[in-house]
C-alpha cells in the first residue's frame, strides 16, 4: 500500500488516496479481536487501533511514523495501541506499539519519552495488550 509522506513545519502528513477497504477490514477485526483488552487505570486507557483512517490521524497528531505499521497490523505481525489521558479519551497521548509479546515502542509526539506515570501505566497490566510478564 503506498502512503504519501507530506512535508510540513512540524513533520510529515500521512495521506492516502483512498483507504483500500481490505486493509480497513482487517484492522478493524483486529480491533474487535484486542479490544477485550483495553483497559482505564490512574487515569489513563488503552485501547486498538480501530482503522486506517485513526492510524494516519494518529500519525498526523503524533508527528511519529505509526502509519509505516499498517500493513504489518492489517497482518497481524504487530499491534498497535492507542494510550490517552481518560479524561480526553479523543486526543492522542502515546502511541505504542506491541509485538512478539513485548513493548516495542511506546512514544508521545514527537517521540519524546513517555513519563514515568505513564511507564507504570504501560507496565500495570503487561499481558492486557499481549505482553509477557517480566520473568514470564
Amino acid at each position: 500500500m503506498a502512503y504519501v509522506a507530506l512535508t510540513r513545519s512540524k513533520g510529515p502528513t500521512y495521506v492516502l488516496p483512498t483507504i483500500p477497504a481490505a486493509s480497513d477490514s482487517a484492522i478493524t477485526a483486529r480491533a474487535e479481536a484486542l479490544s477485550g483488552n483495553s483497559y482505564e487505570s490512574d487515569g489513563y486507557l488503552i485501547r486498538p487501533a480501530a482503522s486506517v483512517q485513526e492510524i494516519l490521524d494518529e500519525a498526523n497528531a503524533q508527528s511519529n511514523c505509526v502509519a509505516s505499521f499498517i500493513d504489518k497490523y492489517a497482518a497481524g505481525r504487530t499491534d498497535l495501541w492507542l494510550m490517552r489521558d481518560a479524561d480526553d479519551p479523543d486526543t492522542p497521548l502515546v502511541t505504542v506499539e506491541v509485538r512478539d509479546g513485548a513493548v516495542r515502542q511506546a512514544f508521545q509526539s514527537y517521540n519524546r519519552q513517555i513519563t514515568a506515570s505513564q511507564r507504570a501505566f504501560l507496565s500495570a497490566r503487561p499481558s492486557a495488550t499481549g505482553c509477557r510478564a517480566e520473568g514470564g
